[in-house]
């Protein structure tokens, strides 16, 4: 089994994302991922997520920027693509370049277009967790400002190379 934090727009609010952090390395975990609007230092999330870290287990780290990020985040990319294991391949982006406020239509197409299976965005500071067109999209909400009740985030498990489980956090 492998196990993710997934969080988005953390906003500054590097004490959230320090507790869901801790919450994260409860159990093993392989990776973080960020979905963008950090409006901190990248690398000072790297070092964070690095020095939390069990000294025999560091996660892999998966970013990309958003729409508030601007020099802070210089060098990562707006969207990748990932192949988590030889089943699951993900493409991580903020969304706001694809309208993820409207709908999900042209980020599905994009998914399909690089045969994304899963897809985690954020922007919409909303939890979200469906399957459209065989394609299951992921947005963690927001860590760092809950614009609609509590922050969150997730913790993403795949068990058997393809079974994706996901669990909901909120933060107080």
């Amino acid at each position: 089994m492998c196990r993710y934090l997934i969080v988005s727009d953390i906003h500054r609010k590097i004490n959230n994302f320090k507790i869901a952090l801790e919450d994260a390395y409860s159990k093993p975990l392989d990776g973080v991922i960020i979905a963008g609007d950090m409006e901190l230092d990248a690398m000072l999330l790297v070092e964070l997520i690095k020095a939390m870290a069990p000294e025999d287990k560091k996660p892999s780290i998966y970013m990309v920027k958003g729409n508030c990020d601007g020099s802070n985040a210089a060098g990562i990319p707006e969207m990748t693509t990932i192949d988590l294991n030889e089943n699951i391949r993900l493409l991580l982006t903020h969304g706001h370049n694809y309208m993820v406020k409207n709908d999900l239509d042209t980020l599905t197409y994009v998914a399909d277009y690089r045969h994304a299976n899963l897809v985690i965005y954020g922007h919409t500071h909303e939890y979200d967790d469906h399957i459209k067109n065989g394609i299951r999209f992921l947005n963690p909400g927001s860590v760092g400002s809950g614009y609609y009740g509590h922050c969150t985030y997730m913790i993403m498990s795949i068990e058997k190379g393809t079974r994706i489980i996901i669990g909901k956090k909120e933060l107080d």
